[in-house]
């Protein structure tokens, strides 16, 4: 194995050709041509319907995803937002609490 090794370092092998850098070719002014944005992206802001979207057609869209069983972009859009305000309790305020301090195991309450 070692012989075949060292055989097809010796004859295969391209490391010991020499690095040659290429600099790339620069196009000339007459190959530059200024587009705009408009003509290199064309608009795809076509609307499928031409009427507001329903509430109905929302909820159908919704229940219809929410029957995959799996995360869709739309159905995350779709989805109900979360409360604004989430209870956070911090650790002063578990501590203060009147439960806390007449609370046997404060280990097991704070836990709970």
């Amino acid at each position: 194995m070692a012989a075949v090794l060292i055989w097809v370092e010796k004859n295969v092998s391209r490391t010991d050709v020499e690095c040659a850098w290429k600099r790339a070719k620069t196009p000339s002014t007459d190959q530059i041509a200024a587009k705009r944005v408009s003509e290199m992206t064309p608009s795809t802001t076509q609307a499928g319907i031409k009427r507001p979207v329903t509430q109905e057609e929302k909820d159908w869209v919704q229940a219809t995803l929410s029957q995959l069983g799996r995360l869709t972009g739309i159905g995350w859009i779709l989805s109900p937002e979360t409360p604004r305000t989430l209870p956070i309790k911090t650790f002063e305020g578990l501590v203060t609490n009147p439960d806390y301090a007449e609370a046997e195991d404060k280990a097991l309450h704070l836990l709970s």
